[in-house]
């Protein structure tokens, strides 16, 4: 079995503990624009965050919604394989600014709730 290098796996959340952080900083500015749908964001516990989530949105109509961030489609295809659909996993590119990362989460928030709730 091949040992995995600790550079690279230190490199990883450092990169990951950022991508959730400029999750957080788009949820707190102040122009950011709220679907009407959308009541508020909190970070994940230490226990759910061992469970696969990052954060949760409250929406109005299907209550929280748990949430996964990552910072590339290979982490979202590696946390799909471990934990399924049932989270909402918003892959935020690490050069993405924060008017298109707002948009980016409202819509992937938005479909994941079309499709968990059958909207769509």
């Amino acid at each position: 079995m091949a040992r995995s290098d600790p550079n690279s796996e230190c490199l990883a959340k450092r990169i990951g503990r950022l991508t959730e952080a400029k999750f957080h900083l788009v949820m707190r500015q102040q122009d950011f624009e709220w679907p009407y749908w959308m009541v508020c964001v909190r970070p994940a516990t230490y226990q759910e965050d061992l469970n696969g989530v990052d954060a949760y949105v409250e929406t109005l109509a299907e209550g929280w919604i748990p949430v996964q961030i990552k910072s590339s489609h290979e982490g979202r295809a590696k946390h799909l394989a471990a934990y399924g659909k049932k989270h909402c996993i918003i892959v935020l590119p690490p050069r993405i600014g924060l008017v298109k990362a707002q948009a980016l989460i409202v819509a992937e928030i938005n479909i994941y709730r079309m499709r968990r709730y059958g909207r769509m």
